[in-house]
């Protein structure tokens, strides 16, 4: 046995096996917070470390591109951005294009909103994008995009939302190594406090290192135990690089000989808008229970109502950098009406909207009255059965909701009515704008208000039946017979144990504004790669194409008793998808071997590469910028004992219920890794969404069904367990795991290294049980 599989098992006996008690009102939060062992800081950092940073913008234009036409590109988005003064000389075909998009409301750098939900915002965006995508070629593209960004009327964050809109969908364009958000606009993911030190440091070398951890959040309590999923750079990068690619003020549905026309929506764009933010929500809940908070609250909507929920956030300063974002501290109450300006009226006239939230509480009641009915009425007051695309539609308010005068738009009220409590009348909030507002726990609160609203109809739908209905998932030429998770190459665990760890991520990075470059570390969840190992029967005489869907969901709630196991209704809101893919299924026996970095859920690790060689991540990969960030694949886990999960697997006939995604044809098209499940594959000129039969969540986006009747339950008929589930269905199989959380800083993945060897043995010498979690 390893010596430091040893050490951990010694260490856990010492450890309490659970939270206890998560609402004891003599618990100090801020003790608590403040005894958190932050593990290995920076001292021994030595050259071999350095060595290992992912260079991820090199100057002058940017990193070694394998396409030349790129270089233009990423020195039109990170070369230094300047919007002073008016143009000289004559006007050349791109000025009139840029004067005619300009026209509305007059804009400067000062006033336009920086925020992208404004209604402002995106009325001078969708001009501009609409400018962009309608030209020729590539190279005329590029060229209106300099005259755009030239213009002092237009600033960079405007530029920058608007021209990316328009490249999603051009084939031109596709492929292209985009840069991170990190890279173009630092000051919406990289904490103030930091920036500060970047632009104050007088050494213009890059060896100083600047941390970025969980120590500039303190002052948000108890919340800050979730610094590290909130604030985590690539997460909120996936949100704005989701709306960017699936925006929602587009006209129409797309088809596929739309291919350079940006007006136009992607398919089933509604019911993606719900699966995308309720497999945040689902990873977001599990992370509650594995540092012992309490389940998340929705945010119930009254008239004069408090928020309770206060966020104090460490991203302040705003590209522009003369505005803030604003604080917000607890027990602010929701306005009245908030009044915002837009530019969709005659040359040169600003309109001033006044949203109400008498109207957005009517706008919810109209929705509920829909889904109660099952009907909607569009603008013509004719009614048509509601569909979960629809809803998702009329929440988001996006251009495809059936009618916006009955109901709004619900969820981007809720973000830019939150985003004006703040503590001052000159400051907006980060949840006005998506590249910051899932740093904002109001962000999840508000989520799951809306995601609740959505299972409400769900919950009106028919069960997934396994042998019967319009779905049936039960597929008799197939078994699954046993489910195991297996890290790769550790000594720590044996099968259906996983550990995450705290890891360096370790960036080089080029700020063209401040003419500077700088190494950043940022300490971010990360957990071993490991493989799925399923073991199949197919009875019949033929190869099979078969479809598997990995999922994993808590076990328990806050507790350790099996009085605590959740039932599967419960389990319904933190089931968070892990996989789908196509496999051959030969007859007879076999194995089948997935590897986690395959998920087709994830983009690389929070800031590109791998740092243990591992090929498929390099500092490439998340080019394509939608996708969770591979760092957050799998739940935190609980030290000690660890928490225990269940990995369910479902394999469906792949030629009746099609998942038409070619990895490695459709990631060479891309040039990056792709998350098709959550971001499906925009810009691809009108495809679907690859799970072409199937509704998304499936099947554990309708309400449990009952067994068919030669399956024998503790419960009679009824499924109320996911054991119950995966009996009733020979097809499906389980596993029962274990993820072990270590709180440790460690500078590689590499568990058997010696130097991580004396980080934990260093640990388990001193205080491996930190008093607070004691005291909980």
């Amino acid at each position: 046995m390893c010596p430091i599989l040893i050490l951990v098992l010694i260490s856990q006996t010492l450890l309490l096996p659970a939270c206890g008690k998560p609402h004891d009102a003599d618990f100090d939060w801020e003790q608590g917070l403040n005894s958190v062992d932050s593990g290995d800081n920076l001292d021994g950092f030595d050259e071999e470390d350095l060595s290992e940073f992912c260079t991820i913008n090199k100057k002058p234009y940017g990193r070694s591109l394998s396409k030349p036409q790129d270089v233009e590109l990423i020195h039109l988005l990170t070369n230094d951005f300047v919007a002073t003064g008016t143009r000289g000389g004559a006007k050349t075909k791109e000025d009139k294009i840029v004067d005619d998009a300009l026209a509305g409301c007059p804009t400067t750098e000062k006033t336009t909103p920086f925020i992208d939900m404004d209604p402002g915002f995106r009325s001078v965006s969708r001009k501009i994008v609409n400018a962009l995508a309608a030209q020729k070629t590539r190279k005329d593209v590029e060229k209106l995009a300099a005259a755009f960004k030239a213009d002092p009327r237009v600033n960079y964050h405007l530029f920058w939302n608007s021209f990316m809109k328009a490249i999603q969908v051009r084939d031109d364009f596709r492929g292209a190594e985009l840069p991170l958000g990190v890279e173009f606009q630092p000051e919406m993911f990289i904490p103030s406090e930091v920036m500060t030190q970047i632009t104050s440091t007088k050494d213009d070398s890059d060896k100083e290192v600047f941390l970025i951890d969980e120590s500039l959040g303190k002052r948000n309590g108890k919340e800050n135990l979730l610094f590290y999923f909130r604030e985590d750079i690539g997460l909120n990068s996936h949100h704005q690089y989701w709306h960017l690619s699936h925006a929602f003020d587009s006209k129409r549905k797309c088809t596929p000989k739309d291919k350079n026309v940006y007006n136009c929506h992607e398919d089933r764009r509604g019911e993606l808008f719900w699966l995308m933010h309720k497999t945040i929500l689902s990873r977001y809940h599990m992370d509650r229970l594995a540092v012992c908070l309490p389940d998340l609250e929705e945010y119930r909507l009254t008239l004069g109502g408090v928020i309770n929920t206060a966020y104090y956030p460490v991203v302040k300063l705003k590209p522009d950098g003369t505005t803030v974002w604003g604080e917000r501290p607890e027990g602010m109450q929701w306005p009245e009406a908030i009044v915002l300006t837009n530019d969709d009226a005659k040359p040169g006239v600003c309109n001033t909207t006044t949203l109400k939230t008498e109207d957005l509480v009517r706008n919810l009641y109209h929705i509920y009255g829909a889904i109660n009915e099952g009907r909607y009425v569009d603008t013509k007051k004719k009614s048509f059965a509601l569909t979960l695309d629809v809803l998702g539609n009329m929440h988001e308010g996006s251009d495809l909701t059936p009618n916006f005068d009955v109901y709004g738009t619900v969820h981007n009220m809720g973000h830019l009515f939150i985003a004006q409590l703040t503590n001052s009348k000159d400051t907006t909030g980060v949840m006005g704008d998506t590249s910051t507002a899932m740093r904002d726990p109001m962000f999840y609160r508000w989520h799951y208000f809306v995601s609740n609203n959505i299972d409400e109809f769900l919950r009106t739908l028919p069960p997934h039946e396994a042998d019967k209905g319009e779905f049936p998932f039960l597929w008799k030429d197939v078994m699954v017979e046993s489910v195991a998770i297996e890290e790769v190459k550790s000594c720590l665990t044996t099968s259906n144990s996983l550990n995450t760890f705290f890891k360096k991520q370790q960036v080089k990075i080029t700020i063209p504004r401040l003419n500077t470059t700088k190494r950043l570390l940022f300490k971010s969840l990360d957990h071993r790669d490991f493989n799925y190992v399923i073991k199949v029967q197919n009875k019949g005489k033929q190869k099979v194409k078969g479809t598997v869907r990995i999922f994993i969901a808590p076990v328990h709630r806050i507790g350790t008793t099996e009085s605590s196991r959740m039932s599967l209704l419960e389990q319904r809101k933190h089931i968070f998808p892990l996989d789908i893919y196509n496999v051959d299924i030969k007859p007879g026996k076999q194995t089948i071997t997935r590897s986690s970095l395959d998920s087709t859920v994830t983009t690389a690790r929070t800031i590109g590469g791998s740092l243990d060689g591992a090929s498929i991540f390099n500092c490439k990969d998340n080019r394509c910028g939608c996708g969770v960030p591979h760092n957050l694949l799998i739940p935190r886990g609980r030290e000690g004992s660890g928490m225990q999960f269940e990995v369910i697997v479902l394999i469906t006939d792949g030629k009746k219920y099609v998942w038409d995604f070619d990895k490695e044809k459709d990631e060479k098209i891309s040039g990056c890794k792709l998350a098709p499940v959550l971001c499906s594959l925009p810009g691809f000129g009108g495809r679907k969404y690859p799970d072409l039969t199937l509704p998304m969540g499936y099947p554990f986006d309708r309400l449990p069904f009952k067994a068919p009747a030669d399956v024998q339950l503790s419960h009679q008929r009824r499924v109320e367990t996911m054991e119950d589930y995966v009996k009733a269905v020979a097809n499906m199989g389980l596993a029962r795991i274990t993820i072990t959380h270590h709180n440790l800083f460690v500078k590689r993945q590499d568990w058997n290294s010696r130097e991580n060897a004396q980080d934990i043995k260093q640990r388990h010498r001193t205080h491996m049980c930190p008093n607070w979690v004691k005291n909980l």
